[in-house]
């Protein structure tokens, strides 16, 4: 045997060992859902930084994480910093300093909340230095709940209000819940190339926790009753494989929607036609 003909006999046996033998199927009706994948996560409906409205020490905390508050109750208590310190400094400093600090005659600053609901988390602690405008605490509504995900760029054109999504949650393992498209953001997040879009559940998600990631498909087309084959049936993006009275041959047909793992055929094929699918390892 020469090494013509060796090297014949392995390229046979490499590809007779690429392909397994092909399966043929038909194209059958399935009801057919078109979907955008959006990861997320799961935050308390009117979730907001409460701030501070100076400059000055926290003399007292009242509150914790986890603690349930009523709008109006005070949650810090801070001691301003007042203009003492500048009384060493020239005349004209002073009138300058005093434009910007809090008067002496109001030392202590009480920080209220600004609505009913739970302390998510407290970001100081009593005695530390605070400055004007610093978030303080993490406040949100006790049991409502939103999702925010994140939308492609790519698909964001495909993406209404009203449309169904379908999500699973971390802590809630292979559960499936249901939720509404409520808001779409019209502002990019250049470093991840996606849109903010915000859905509501459709049931109650009785659950402690908030931050915690989800991942959600967007119904974003769907067909009854479609004429389907599976999507590793098609050759590029419009043809398929059939054996027509023992003869192989491709053909172009019109394509629908798709699926993760169907897509729907509008022309070109009956429920009769045999489709060949080629299996590869």
């Amino acid at each position: 045997m020469n090494m013509s003909s060796i090297y014949i006999i392995i390229l046979v046996c490499f590809v007779s060992c690429t392909f397994d033998k092909s399966i043929t199927v038909h194209p059958e009706r399935k009801d057919i859902y078109e979907t955008v994948y959006a990861p997320g996560k799961i935050t308390a409906v009117n979730e907001h930084d409460i701030f501070a409205t100076g400059n000055g020490t926290v003399i007292k905390k009242l509150v914790q994480d986890g603690d349930t508050v009523k709008e109006k109750q005070v949650l810090f208590q801070i001691q301003n910093i007042t203009t003492t310190s500048a009384l060493k400094l020239s005349p004209d400093k002073v009138n300058i300093m005093q434009q910007f600090l809090p008067s002496s005659d109001n030392k202590d600053n009480f920080i209220s909340s600004d609505c009913n609901g739970i302390i998510y988390q407290t970001m100081i602690e009593q005695g530390e230095v605070v400055h004007i405008n610093q978030p303080l605490a993490l406040i949100g509504d006790e049991e409502k709940r939103t999702i925010q995900l994140s939308v492609d760029q790519q698909d964001i054109n495909k993406i209404k209000s009203g449309q169904q999504v379908l999500l699973k949650t971390d802590i809630t393992g292979d559960t499936i819940y249901k939720a509404t498209v409520t808001k779409i953001y019209s502002l990019m997040n250049e470093t991840s190339q996606s849109f903010r879009v915000d859905a509501i559940f459709n049931e109650n998600f009785i659950h402690p926790f908030i931050h915690n990631a989800v991942e959600a498909n967007i119904i974003v087309n769907e067909r009854k009753n479609a004429l389907v084959v599976p999507r590793n049936a098609m050759i590029g993006k419009d043809s398929l494989s059939i054996n027509n009275n023992d003869k192989i041959q491709t053909i172009k047909v019109g394509t629908g929607i798709s699926s993760t793992d169907y897509i729907e055929i509008i022309n070109g094929i009956n429920e009769n036609t045999v489709v060949v699918v080629k299996q590869t390892k």
